[in-house]
Order: C-alpha cells, then structure tokens, then sequence
C-alpha cells in the first residue's frame, strides 16, 4: 500500500507541476497575441491626444502674440503717464509721446 501511495503522490505531483506550466505557457501565449481591438484603442488616445497638444510653431505664435500685448499694455501705460505729467506742468497743448519729447515743445505763458 505504501508503493501505491508514493505512486499516486508522485502522478499527483508531476500533473500538478505540468498543469502549472502549461498555465505559466498559456498566459505567455495570450500575452503574446495581438488584440484587434488594442491598436484602434491606441489610435484614438493618440487622437485626442492630439487635440488638447499644441505643436511647437504654434506655440511660438501664440508667445509671440502674448508678448506683443504685454509691450502695447506698456505703451499704453508710459503714453498715459506722460500725458498726465504734461498735463499736470501746465502744457496741454503739447502732449510728448514717446517720439517728440518736451525738448521740441515751446511753452508761451
């Protein structure tokens, strides 16, 4: 009985270490094949991916543009303030911008 006994322990074994391996062999094999759904999923994350990324060109444009807003936003304050600081000396006639200064303003009393 004790030789039946290592027998069944010992075909117990060897299907339980083959039946893990052939599992092990089969989740390698479904690693492996390609999902025919898997590349239309890729294809449409790089889609919308896409949209929400500016390419680089664009993004120059929009610096660009962003940069020359600020320097109008700049002239528009020194403008203004020049033109309260002529008003403020008494010469409203002769309002300097950034091109004709005071120097070429002459003020009668």
């Amino acid at each position: 009985m004790c030789e039946v006994q290592m027998l069944l322990e010992d075909l117990g074994h060897t299907f339980t270490k083959f039946k893990e391996q052939r599992r092990v062999e089969m989740l390698r094999l479904v690693g492996q094949v390609r999902c025919c759904e898997c590349g239309h999923k890729m294809r449409m994350l790089e889609a919308q991916k896409s949209v929400y990324r500016f390419s680089m060109g664009r993004r120059k444009f929009l610096a660009i543009c962003v940069l020359f807003l600020l320097l109008l936003a700049m002239m528009w304050i020194y403008m203004t303030r020049r033109y309260n600081q002529v008003a403020a000396l008494g010469s409203g006639a002769c309002v300097a911008t950034y091109f004709f200064t005071h120097n070429g303003c002459d003020i009668y009393a």
